[in-house]
């Protein structure tokens, strides 16, 4: 669902006399679009305000033009929305006649539109747009073997992300992987020790120094971490 909060005010119709009631100012309107499968993440991009990522349970991502009208009759109108869809084709495979249920989180690469990362299960994964390949990533490693949970690109450091656990046995921990050596062991940072979990981070950038904000409980921990670009 997407709620513009400032739709276009309403146009007064000719010989229409408002002074006794004036016209009623417009209201914050929700547009609701429908996919065949339960979300699991919605991102945006700055460099764009009509249109946002998408991605769904069982391995696919969607490129998707929320200001687009299909038909309300249209049974498939998610179609009609969705300008590029992106497939993860080891979560695809795993899901086709199996009732399974993927965590997992999508990234759109703020310096770079056509550059998007996911995570699904035990992989993550990167898609260049610029080069499609059937929708295919053009490049997939391993995390966490218990799966991962959330993907972010860092802010002010182009290349890095970071991928988070979904098992408490792991404790509270950020994997922080580099573009340029992505197959290269990650850097660890350790947020807060087992059984804790991070269910929700980002990254701040600060005068050239990247911060952690990570969501452990009810607690917001912020740490600053030294990246390599």
């Amino acid at each position: 669902m997407v709620w513009d909060l400032h739709p276009p005010e309403l146009v007064a119709s000719p010989g229409i006399d408002y002074s006794a009631s004036p016209p009623v100012e417009p209201q914050p309107t929700a547009y609701v679009i429908p996919f065949p499968h339960p979300l699991i993440t919605i991102n945006s991009h700055p460099s764009t305000s009509k249109e946002f990522l998408v991605s769904d349970s069982r391995g696919s991502i969607f490129l998707t033009d929320w200001r687009s009208d299909p038909e309300e009759t249209d049974e498939q109108q998610w179609r009609h929305h969705s300008l590029v869809e992106l497939v993860e084709p080891r979560a695809l495979n795993a899901s086709v006649g199996h009732a399974v249920q993927w965590n997992g989180g999508v990234g759109w690469r703020q310096d770079s539109a056509e550059i998007v990362g996911a995570i699904y299960g035990s992989t993550f994964s990167i898609w260049d747009m610029s080069k499609l390949q059937g929708g295919k990533p053009s490049v997939t490693g391993i995390c966490f073997a218990e799966g991962g949970r959330q993907f972010r690109w860092c802010r002010g450091v182009p290349g890095c992300f970071g991928i988070t656990s979904q098992s408490p046995s792991m404790g509270a921990v950020v994997h922080i992987h580099n573009m340029r050596y992505i197959y290269a062991q990650p850097s660890v940072v350790d947020v807060a020790p087992k059984p804790n979990i991070i269910r929700d981070f980002d990254f701040i950038s600060s005068q050239g120094t990247s911060i952690i904000a990570a969501a452990v409980g009810r607690q917001l921990v912020l740490l600053s971490v030294d990246l390599d670009s």
